[in-house]
């Protein structure tokens, strides 16, 4: 297909996740694109555009690339109203036995456990072999809000292992949740902390090393930051103290009022009046306090603190 002949794409499907783009009005189309799924379209208007020089054309084209190849020898299959699969046309028989009841198993229990009742379309596509490389953004599994459903990717090597497999899509799914219910209004620290508890995936190590002073206790700022910001210069380890943190945050959480409160704490992003809203600007409160407060009836600051002295005692 000839790029030209995809015309322009309504700027209002855009969002601001991948702002550096911003210089090329032909990399935003590339992202409009991929944000409605039309795997095909975005990645032969990729790779027309080529890198350059630029890092950031060379990371979205990799992660165009990655799920266009998945839907380029994949197949969708219907589960139902909510939920949708993808998966290579050559997966056996029993590989799709299993993603299918894994998919509609694990979705389940990540609703009943977060008190959640799903509107919108879901779709899980398991990303080949050939994807599957250092260069590839995410790799080991993410989750992205698309037109005209939200989409969760995950590698397809993970199936090899049943539990971290069904680990990763309550991860995965908790993220999706969390997305619908607080309406994109969550910060980055809270969306981990929930997706590791319903993932079950906390690292018990974390807390020797914490107990033993050798990860930094990050505040919410430097801990939003290591999930959304620029990583590069931070090391895996960095990043896995991250993850645990957040986790440790969300299992501390839990344990006050519940797991059914973290799906609480998610409405409370969305559930402000006009004057709410009007008074955090005033106060300069950020959505994090005001639903932390409602919820718990702690600020940001004390959640943290709270949860390191909790963590230190288990």
């Amino acid at each position: 297909m000839d790029p030209k002949e995809l015309g322009t794409v309504n700027s209002d499907l855009m969002t601001g996740r991948y702002g550096g783009a911003g210089a090329s009005a032909a990399w935003k189309t590339v992202m409009d694109l991929y944000y409605q799924d039309r795997m095909e379209e975005a990645y032969q208007f990729a790779l027309s555009l080529g890198a350059g020089d630029s890092a950031f054309g060379t990371r979205i084209y990799r992660m165009v690339e990655a799920e266009y190849r998945s839907r380029e020898f994949g197949e969708i299959r219907e589960l139902g109203e909510i939920l949708r699969i993808e998966a290579p046309k050559g997966m056996p028989h029993e590989g799709w036995e299993f993603f299918e009841n894994a998919v509609n198993e694990e979705f389940a229990e990540d609703c009943r456990r977060l008190g959640y009742e799903p509107t919108e379309r879901v779709l899980v596509s398991l990303m080949i072999p050939e994807s599957d490389a250092p260069w590839t953004p995410y790799r080991h599994g993410f989750c992205v809000d698309k037109e005209p459903y939200d989409k969760v990717c995950l590698p397809l090597g993970l199936m090899g292992d049943a539990r971290q497999f069904r680990s990763a899509l309550r991860h995965e799914f908790a993220h999706i949740v969390n997305l619908n219910l607080a309406q994109g209004y969550m910060g980055s620290w809270m969306e981990e902390a929930i997706a590791m508890r319903m993932g079950d995936d906390f690292d018990i190590r974390y807390v020797d090393q914490i107990k033993q002073g050798a990860p930094i206790w990050m505040e919410p700022k430097m801990l939003s930051d290591t999930f959304s910001g620029d990583r590069r210069g931070e090391t895996q380890e960095s990043v896995w103290w991250a993850y645990q943190q957040a986790g440790s945050i969300g299992r501390y959480l839990a344990e006050q009022k519940g797991e059914l409160s973290l799906g609480d704490l998610a409405r409370a992003f969305s559930n402000n009046s006009l004057l709410q809203d009007l008074t955090m600007r005033v106060t300069g409160q950020s959505a994090e306090d005001e639903a932390l407060k409602e919820v718990f009836g702690l600020r940001e600051k004390d959640v943290f603190s709270e949860a390191l002295l909790w963590t230190m005692d288990q």
